[in-house]
């Protein structure tokens, strides 16, 4: 089934190749790291080291790192990290949250057995770790012919994955053989992998890493104040984050119907800064009356309806100023995102009927009453409505998503024990 992959995956990388090639060079995409020419830099911080490979598809993954590496560095401090991401954002990311916590941070090799191989060799990591649903079959073969340990951690698997994955179980079952543990988060998702070809004795239910995030649990380190964003008076503010396409259209809706009632501002950002020229469209289609946050500074005192948030890694902050958020790719079915981060301010969380990819985190916030689901627009206005108007105690739901928060924590530890008892194995 390999040499299937590599026929296909080789064909569909030259076919390609001159789209990717241009749209690299064009967006500083990392084209020679992707093609496995190392820089120099890289190759001089792996000199006689032994480092742990951490790969992470985009920003969401990235941020479950920093709390994976210090639960793997309070048993061993002189361990060393290499991280990868898939995407440009988070690269960005990665860079922000662990340019001091890791060795080298860089883009993932393209799958080819040559680039992998050649990247691994260079390299040889003591262990590869991939974060969630990150299985690349020659980055995984490439990292155990040079005697690595490669695990899954936070692993994952969607509905959706796991239709694809059906597909090609054959080579699922090849690739996911060649793993040494997998630390997954809950019991569906073990029986995922167990029916694609994953050994049930290698598998273990840790939980997930979001409940582990340090800011989680103690509060996000950093508010800010409404005047800081052009935001003045006792004007309310709802924020959108994450948002994806078609969502942008139902939240400006829900924002027109509440806006006026409520002396409302809507903070609107969106998950990819690549569609902001698309969504500046749409809100002048509709004639609101914005700012974007890059121009905040050039046109300060000027009000606006609607802010939108053109600027990457602010987003978890932003949220401190909301008296309502909602959590996008949760009204199509994209999986949704991490309704967790508004709720650690005691902020109530609105999210659509897609949320399979923070399941457990939409069900804690549920339970603890700071989260509403929400099916459609109509539903939406209503809920959001409720929470406006009403003054919900925060800081009673707050204590108790916290309390809950507390007991579901626990899964990074876990996963340490796992490596760690997989490391003594190994080298036994």
């Amino acid at each position: 089934m390999y040499t299937i992959y590599n026929l296909v995956f080789s064909l569909f990388f030259f076919l390609t190749f001159p789209y990717f090639f241009l749209r690299g060079i064009l967006g500083k995409h990392g084209v020679k790291q992707r093609l496995g020419f190392l820089p120099n830099e890289l190759r001089r911080a792996v000199h006689s080291k032994d480092p742990i490979w951490i790969h992470a598809s985009s920003v969401g993954e990235v941020k479950l790192i920093p709390i994976l590496i210090e639960s793997l560095r309070q048993k061993d401090p002189k361990l060393d990290f290499l991280i990868t991401t898939t995407t440009k954002t988070g690269q960005q990311e990665a860079k922000k949250l662990l340019g001091k916590k890791a060795l080298f941070i860089f883009y993932q090799p393209v799958d080819l057995a040559r680039v992998t191989s050649k990247v691994m060799s260079l390299i040889r990591p003591r262990s590869l770790l991939l974060v969630e649903t990150e299985f690349w079959p020659n980055l995984i073969r490439s990292a155990r012919r040079e005697g690595a340990i490669v695990g899954l951690v936070n692993g994952r698997i969607s509905s959706k994955s796991f239709a694809r994955y059906s597909v090609i179980r054959p080579l699922a079952r090849q690739v996911l053989s060649q793993l040494d543990f997998f630390a997954v988060q809950t019991e569906k998702d073990l029986a995922r992998l167990n029916q694609l070809g994953a050994q049930i004795n290698k598998m273990k239910i840790v939980g997930s890493l979001k409940f582990d995030q340090k800011f989680l649990v103690t509060g996000y380190p950093r508010k800010i104040e409404k005047q800081s964003l052009g935001i003045t008076g006792q004007r309310k503010v709802m924020v959108a984050g994450s948002t994806r396409p078609g969502e942008e259209e139902i939240v400006l809706s829900v924002f027109r119907s509440l806006q006026r009632q409520n002396h409302l501002c809507l903070i609107l950002a969106p998950r990819h800064l690549d569609r902001i020229a698309e969504i500046e469209l749409l809100l002048q289609q509709r004639e609101f009356n914005y700012l974007k946050r890059s121009q905040l500074k050039e046109r300060s005192g000027i009000s606006f309806e609607v802010l939108l948030l053109d600027s990457m890694g602010e987003l978890s902050e932003i949220y401190s100023v909301a008296d309502v958020a909602f959590v996008g790719g949760s009204l199509v079915p994209l999986g949704g995102h991490n309704p967790l981060e508004p709720a650690v301010f005691g902020i109530p969380v609105l999210f659509g009927p897609y949320m399979e990819h923070s399941q457990a985190a939409a069900e804690l916030l549920l339970e603890s009453g700071l989260g509403f689901k929400v099916r459609d627009e109509e539903e939406f206005i209503r809920k959001a409505e409720f929470i406006l108007s009403n003054g919900l105690d925060t800081a009673k739901l707050l204590a108790k998503f916290q309390q809950a928060l507390q007991q579901k924590s626990g899964a990074a530890q876990k996963t340490a024990e796992i490596f760690f008892n997989q490391l003594s194995r190994s080298s036994g």
